[in-house]
């Protein structure tokens, strides 16, 4: 301990001692703590044979099918801006 003492203010609202300001600056300066790096997802690397696989068996389904997946959700877009139109201008039309 310091050969001064410390004055530590009590907060009656929390009931607890206020740390001093000491104290704070000492546990700023004595550095962050840092979780340790954990490389528990990181895959092996695959061999062309097996990445050839995955792409036929795998890959070749979703590339066949995404244009139509695009498409209709792009129709379903339109047809929504279309419907919030309609109902912006029949509200226009009832509550004038």
């Amino acid at each position: 301990m310091t050969a001064y003492k410390r004055r530590r203010s009590y907060d009656p609202v929390w009931k607890r001692e206020l740390p001093s300001a000491v104290d704070d600056a000492a546990d700023v300066m004595s550095g962050y703590e840092q979780q340790l790096t954990l490389n528990l997802n990181k895959p092996k690397d695959a061999t062309p044979e097996q990445f050839e696989e995955w792409q036929e068996k795998e890959l070749n389904w979703w590339a066949e099918r995404q244009l139509s997946f695009v498409a209709v959700m792009s129709i379903v877009q339109v047809c929504m801006l279309g419907l919030m139109g309609a109902t912006m201008l029949l509200n226009s039309i009832l509550f004038k």
